[in-house]
């Protein structure tokens, strides 16, 4: 069994098991602290990555020192089932809803009704959502249209919340430049990369004005710096939390402390 989901299911079936949470994992770092996309996050630290798909333990997350739950991937089918699981929770853990197609779609037109499906059902539970566009089998029109879709439906709410688009790393350096520009100018409010290398493109290219969230590949202290140092805002933990548990996050938010004192 995954460290991680081992010890998130004791802490979670435990009696008061987010205090021991909250005493063993949650040191607060002040230095850490930063606002993006409107949202206040205790550090630049989140998790993702399938480790919570329905949200089971978002609210436990913010007892483990995590400053995001990137929650999904979410589809219309399991929407419903996974805002049930967040609408009560009150955490200093920010929700991001992970937004992506069903498996069985293969028309263009069936790829942009599911994200623009899901996207409605979820949009009135969450702050911040990222639209799952890294699968190499969308086209680069497709992805555009899905874009174009969802900020569409943005638009018919009140309230302006943050759309992030996930982005794979088998953009060509063309790709990535056509696809950040097109984002720029449809009002996408930040862009999620997957290596060192497309955060300080994505960075450079955007002169710092286009939030970048880094993932992957982030299984020491020293990729992580990297990512932040090459212009991510914030940096999601994958398979490095389900290898090495809560326990990397306290001792990650530690040096990062160290390294920004001095």
């Amino acid at each position: 069994m995954e460290t991680a989901k081992w010890i998130l299911r004791i802490l979670n079936s435990l009696p008061g098991g987010k205090t021991i949470a909250d005493l063993v994992f949650n040191e607060d770092y002040g230095t850490l602290h930063r606002e993006v996309l409107g949202s206040r996050f205790t550090s630049p630290i989140g998790v993702g990555g399938g480790i919570d798909p329905t949200g089971r333990y978002f609210d436990l997350f913010g007892h483990i020192g995590t400053a995001f739950d990137v929650i999904g991937p979410v589809t219309a089918d399991n929407a419903i089932s996974t805002i049930r699981n967040i609408q009560d929770c009150k955490s200093e853990c920010n929700p991001f809803i992970c937004i992506t197609h069903n498996r069985k779609s293969v028309e263009d037109e069936e790829f942009i009704k599911d994200f623009s499906d899901c996207f409605s059902l979820v949009y009135d539970f969450a702050p911040l959502f990222i639209i799952d566009l890294s699968n190499p089998m969308l086209e680069q029109d497709l992805v555009r249209d899905i874009i174009t879709a969802v900020l569409d439906i943005r638009f018919t709410y009140e309230e302006y919340k943050p759309v992030i688009v996930r982005l794979g790393k088998h953009l060509l350096p063309d790709e990535l430049d056509s696809l950040t520009d097109f984002c720029r100018m449809n009002n996408v409010d930040a862009l999620m990369c997957c290596t060192k290398e497309m955060v300080s493109h994505v960075f450079t290219q955007t002169k710092g004005r286009l939030p970048v969230i880094g993932y992957g590949g982030l299984n020491k202290v020293g990729a992580v710096l990297d990512m932040l140092n090459g212009g991510a805002s914030l940096v999601c933990l994958e398979n490095e939390l389900k290898s090495k548990g809560p326990f990397f996050i306290t001792s990650l938010k530690r040096q990062l402390s160290y390294y920004h004192h001095n």
